[in-house]
């Protein structure tokens, strides 16, 4: 029956399992259903052509070669990137009130390629050698990385960091979403459907507290749509890097930043004129800190933390950013913390908790063949 379950597997793609003996196919396939691999995945583990374990897929919420029980470290890891990524918004809320949003995403892209490539190097490996795979990887960087570091800059010249921080929880929404039309494995269902309309009114209730339609309104209502588009962003390059196949993550990252900097420093030029700028010293520290911490040293960190207990837990963030946004942005920018903002927070995180709880439940269904 197993062999049965194996052939039925693969048996819609070429080359069939002739080159492989049936025993080793099954050997192949009850390791995949103990480490819990979906079943989508085992196919193409089979056939030898899938990166298997790879930092990019995640799909996998057990891996043989990661550590399964928490230690500190790891949560030292995740607390790192919280605080990385959250305190990010109110950085940015600092420079910008010196230096023009582009330049400050060009040097923040810059100063994290820098940090990134130095540890690539030390790692004594090299980035890609053909064309190909530095306009597949650079197109993602482009609109992952390049793009939402911009509208981000800018939006925030306008609304909140805590604004910014709960806007970005919305990236696990926008990415169920898009895997819906863009994947043939991840369709909608209305545990899901019911997430999505939790987050939805959670923004709802932000986007009318934060915005005065007396004063500024239209700036303010443009800088939120810019945090949503940048949410959009971050999900379109996530679905898109799932179909990247046997590029080390670090190497990936790298290309990705390089990419971004190029095309953006020439915009920044012409645009922003930094030249003409008279940036403050809190606005050079903030440009410093979103390059070397939250881009550079948090990305080598991700990286690092998911080879060692996968995705799964490193999506714990998509909970503790936001808070860590609005918290921060309450503490140093004296940014007021309101019921509603709590309310849009819960109902927010009530969203993710449950597209990603039923998420949790169909990979348990796949396993149990």
């Amino acid at each position: 029956m197993l062999g049965g379950q194996v052939r039925r597997l693969v048996g819609r793609h070429q080359p069939p399992l002739d080159f492989l003996p049936q025993d080793a196919a099954q050997v192949i396939f009850r390791a995949c259903v103990s480490f819990q691999v979906p079943v989508g995945c085992i196919a193409q583990i089979i056939r030898g052509d899938f990166p298997c374990f790879s930092v990019f897929c995640g799909h996998c919420p057990k891996n043989p070669f990661m550590q399964h029980h928490r230690t500190p470290k790891h949560y030292i890891y995740l607390l790192f990137l919280a605080l990385a990524w959250g305190s990010a918004f109110m950085f940015n809320k600092i420079a910008v009130q010196s230096i023009p949003p582009i330049t400050i995403a060009a040097s923040r892209i810059s100063l994290g390629a820098f940090v990134v490539w130095l540890i690539l190097r030390h790692q004594k490996l090299s980035l890609p050698k053909d064309i190909r795979s530095w306009w597949n990887i650079g197109r993602v960087g482009i609109l992952g990385t390049a793009l939402p570091f911009m509208l981000v800059s800018w939006g925030v010249k306008y609304q909140n960091a805590g604004t910014a921080a709960i806007c970005m929880s919305l990236v696990p929404l926008h990415t169920f979403i898009l895997a819906h039309f863009l994947t043939h494995d991840e369709k909608m269902s209305w545990i899901k459907l019911v997430g999505i309309i939790f987050g939805v009114s959670g923004i709802v209730i932000l986007f009318i507290d934060s915005t005065n339609f007396e004063t500024e309104g239209i700036l303010q209502i443009l800088g939120f749509l810019a945090f949503l588009v940048t949410g959009l962003c971050y999900s379109l390059s996530g679905v898109m890097i799932r179909h990247f196949k046997n590029k080390n993550p670090l190497v990936g990252a790298t290309v990705m930043l390089i990419c971004s900097s190029c095309v953006i420093w020439p915009i920044a030029l012409i645009v922003d004129k930094p030249w003409t700028g008279s940036p403050d010293t809190g606005g050079l520290w903030s440009v410093a800190f979103l390059g070397i911490v939250s881009t550079g040293l948090a990305t080598i960190v991700l990286v690092h933390l998911t080879h060692l207990v996968g995705a799964t837990f490193v999506a714990y963030n998509n909970y503790i950013v936001p808070l860590t946004g609005v918290f921060t942005g309450y503490i140093w920018l004296n940014e007021p913390l309101k019921e509603t903002t709590f309310a849009s927070v819960f109902l927010v995180l009530t969203g993710i908790y449950l597209t990603e709880r039923w998420k949790q439940k169909a990979e348990k269904k796949l396993i149990d063949i």
